[in-house]
Parts: structure tokens; C-alpha cells; sequence
């Protein structure tokens, strides 16, 4: 099951934001960023290998039943 992902905002700048706040939001996106993507990663892999053992399974199955 995929995990709910991160809010990612994407802020616009305000005049009045120091820089230095408005690159740690900035940073504290990418990284959330980077973890939805690790986990999307994740799940993928994860049902790339559930689909590659439910081949070999029908594979086994046909071939015990001759087809």
C-alpha cells in the first residue's frame, strides 16, 4: 500500500521574506519531494517483483497442467 504522500508547496516569494527563511522552505520541499519519490520508487519495485513472482507462478502452473 502507498503511504500518503508529503504536501509539497511550492511558496511564491513575498517581499518581505528574509532570503534565508524563503531558502529553508525551499530545501524543506526538496526534500519532501525527494522522500515521495523514494517511496513511489519503493512501491514500484514492489510490485514489479509481486508481478515477476506471479509469472513464474502461472508459468509453473501451465506447465503442470500442459499447457
Amino acid at each position: 500500500m502507498i503511504e500518503p504522500m508529503i504536501p509539497i508547496q511550492l511558496p511564491k516569494r513575498q517581499g518581505e521574506v528574509p532570503d534565508e527563511d524563503y531558502d529553508t522552505g525551499i530545501a524543506q520541499n526538496e526534500e519532501n519531494l525527494n522522500r515521495n519519490l523514494n517511496r513511489l520508487y519503493s512501491v514500484i519495485e514492489a510490485q514489479e517483483s509481486e508481478i515477476s513472482t506471479l509469472k513464474n507462478t502461472v508459468t509453473t502452473l501451465r506447465g503442470l497442467v500442459g499447457q
